[in-house]
């Protein structure tokens, strides 16, 4: 998997940015090195000192997005230099899903060494004072520049190191969605350079908390320089007060620091308990999540939210708490059995659903996927579960960038969980999370219909779509220690809950609701 073909080059002028361009095409032969001023004066026949005197500014940004554009749509592997100004607001999403931008540093005193006699820096012209003009540029563009993947302080590194260096974080970065602060590298390749990729994350020493079943299929292919483990057992119950417990006194015993790194290897389970030791142990250290059941690599292990489980309800105690990266190996999803594999399905149909909800700015028409291979996700063929694995990360990604702490937007994201979480809990977990998802999405669109939010097609179309992958279950009535354990879900207020229903096909809105209600619905 490549998604980003690119490496693009921004900073100040003077930051030697076409010079390390070339230097860089030189090395990778199969990139082709474009420099967006010298692609937009050959264009238009002038320089960009005549462009900005006979056109003006205006014109020229408009070229110069025209041109960036066009750059980032071809199939080419390139090395973009980008002009000075270029990387702001409007091109930067576009810019970082299409490559990997490394912001080249250099101090005021170099950057006006390498410009001072220059005549074709238009920025510079009838300036008395360069020096000051630089210092004001940077202060203005400098905050869109600290948002590239890298930023690389020239003065610290010889060309070659610089060259080397940036080759490096390439070969790591393109093939990871980074939305979100924290990369998501989704691939399928051997365990050796999955390893390898995974140790360049860890800061300090390492402490593994391991999933046992991952532990007895693959503790062997997983050294991670043979990093002190904790193995968990299987299960939604172990996520409690216990264990948290003792893999605080596990890492106390093994003298872990502040500044080392938790690696959590599992499904949700060892993802939640294991993001909430890292939050909390010490006041937090590093995390880094390997994801190894669909569900985690969808879902629970994106965005940061973790948590343990209480007598009264789940994920009661918890925090938000960002790791460093993620890394999913789809390999993982062989040896997932059947009911894990559809357990995670639930999520993945569940943002089928609330997709147009997300306001993300790629429309993977992800229900329309689902519904055109069901075989090949079933069977789970290798390039099918991949794109539904990208498509759904992406998605949360979105969502959780725009409101990390689920203030709003976020609270899209629990469809069918407010009535699946209660499931789960009275059923003491014999329930697998995705079983009481799907149930709970199939009850928040029996209550749209009744309400006349949704149309009979729609619903219809969605229960086919369920029943397709063995998720269906029709519900008869609602338990009365459903709605007692619902009451006393983390989003409730004033007692009514903040429930998500379907409104219109792949879009959901979030409606207050007294629990009580469900009793007689």
């Amino acid at each position: 998997m490549d998604n980003k073909k690119n490496i693009i080059l921004v900073g100040m002028p003077g930051a030697g940015k076409t010079y390390i361009g070339e230097k860089l095409s030189e090395k990778l032969k199969e990139f082709k090195f474009v420099d967006t001023d010298a692609l937009i004066e050959k264009r238009l026949e002038m320089s960009v000192v005549e462009i900005f005197e006979n056109r003006g500014e205006i014109a020229f940004r408009k070229e110069e997005d025209a041109v960036i554009n066009e750059l980032i749509n071809s199939e080419d592997k390139q090395i973009i230099a980008l002009g000075g100004g270029a990387f702001r607001d409007k091109n930067i999403k576009l810019l970082k899903k299409n490559g990997v931008i490394f912001y080249l540093k250099a101090p005021i005193n170099l950057l006006y060494e390498r410009i001072k006699n220059e005549a074709t820096r238009p920025m510079f012209l009838n300036s008395d004072n360069v020096k000051i003009k630089l210092a004001k540029i940077l202060e203005e563009r400098e905050p869109n520049f600290l948002k590239a993947n890298f930023i690389i302080e020239q003065d610290k590194y010889t060309t070659e190191e610089l060259l080397n260096y940036i080759i490096k974080e390439y070969e790591i970065l393109k093939d990871c969605i980074d939305i979100l602060p924290s990369p998501v590298f989704i691939t399928n390749g051997d365990f050796n350079s999955f390893e390898e990729k995974i140790s360049q994350y860890v800061s300090g020493k390492g402490l593994v908390l391991i999933d046992e079943k991952i532990e007895k299929l693959y503790g062997k292919r997983l050294q991670l320089k043979n990093y002190p483990r904790y193995v968990l057992k299987e299960g939604e119950a172990q996520k409690n007060i216990k264990n948290y417990e003792k893999i605080i006194d596990f890492a106390i015993q093994n003298k872990i620091e502040r500044g080392d790194t938790l690696i959590a290897i599992g499904g949700g389970v060892t993802g939640d308990i294991g993001g909430f030791v890292a939050s909390t142990y010490l006041r937090g250290i590093n995390l880094l999540h390997v994801p190894t059941t669909l569900l985690a690599c969808v879902d629970s292990s994106i965005g940061g939210k973790n948590g343990i489980n209480t007598l009264r309800g789940k994920n009661l105690i918890g925090t938000f708490y960002q790791p460093k990266a993620i890394f999913c190996n789809l390999n993982f999803l062989l040896t997932l059995d059947d009911k894990q594999f559809k357990t995670g399905m639930a999520e993945v149909l569940k943002y089928a659903f609330i997709e147009y909800s997300c306001n993300s700015e790629t429309e993977y028409n992800l229900l329309e996927y689902l519904e055109k291979n069901i075989e090949q996700i079933k069977s789970r063929d290798e390039k099918t579960i991949e794109e539904i694995v990208r498509i759904c990360v992406e998605l949360k990604s979105y969502v959780v960038f725009k409101d990390e702490k689920e203030k709003g937007l976020r609270q899209i994201l629990n469809f069918g969980h407010t009535y699946g979480h209660a499931l789960e809990k009275i059923s003491n977990y014999k329930l697998t999370h995705g079983e009481a998802v799907a149930r709970g999405i199939i009850f928040a669109f029996e209550l749209a219909l009744k309400n006349r939010l949704i149309s009979r097609k729609y619903f219809e179309r969605s229960m086919n779509l369920l029943k397709s992958y063995d998720l269906y279950t029709p519900i008869k009535s609602v338990n009365k220690k459903v709605v007692e354990v619902m009451e006393l879900d983390k989003k409730i207020k004033n007692g009514k809950i903040n429930f998500v229903l379907p409104f219109c096909p792949k879009t959901v809105e979030i409606m207050k609701i007294n629990p009580q209600s469900f009793i007689h619905s």
